[in-house]
């Protein structure tokens, strides 16, 4: 499941629906202002990633259109997650691509970003990896969300035998 993060669209003049949700074509994704199109938590809430990721695929479909002056099929929506499949099953899994980071030393006395982005190659390879959906693909969200401090991702397996208790007479 996607967590459901707010958005702030006051600023990009779309319609919104319940809970501040931007409201978007479900064949298109496509927002009330033209050129702008909309998905994932933004539009579902919290919902599961795979629906978020089709959103993203029918999204890039209808902004290439968009960009090429052309039409796309249009479908109910739900046909397009129906009848989606991995094109992997067997992939291996692969760690998560680590993000480059600008030195402390270079961050101290200034707000630039201290995530450098990805290369091509990086984001390439972040872009094919499985994430085996329905199981935790190490996106770090619920570390986030958890205010108890409960989720710690470095935290190895570990079995441990535990004696039975003797039933007393």
């Amino acid at each position: 499941m996607t967590i459901g993060q707010g958005i702030d669209s006051a600023g990009l003049g779309v319609a919104t629906g319940p809970g501040g949700r931007i409201v978007a074509a479900k064949d298109t994704l496509a927002t009330s202002v033209a050129g702008i199109f909309a998905g994932g938590d933004a539009v579902l809430g919290p919902a599961s990633m795979v629906d978020a990721m089709a959103q993203g695929h029918r999204a890039a479909e209808a902004i290439d259109a968009y960009l090429r002056g052309t039409k796309i099929a249009q479908t109910d929506g739900a046909a397009a997650v129906e009848t989606a499949s991995n094109p992997k099953p067997d992939a291996p899994k692969q760690p998560r691509v680590k993000m480059p980071q600008a030195a402390p030393a270079a961050r101290l006395a200034n707000f630039t970003e201290i995530d450098l982005g990805y290369s091509v190659e990086q984001a390439m390879a972040e872009a094919q990896r499985c994430l085996a959906c329905g199981l935790c693909s190490e996106c770090m969200q619920c570390v986030k969300a958890c205010a108890a401090g409960a989720v710690c991702h470095d935290q190895l397996a570990e079995e441990q035998e535990i004696g039975r208790r003797q039933a007393s007479s």
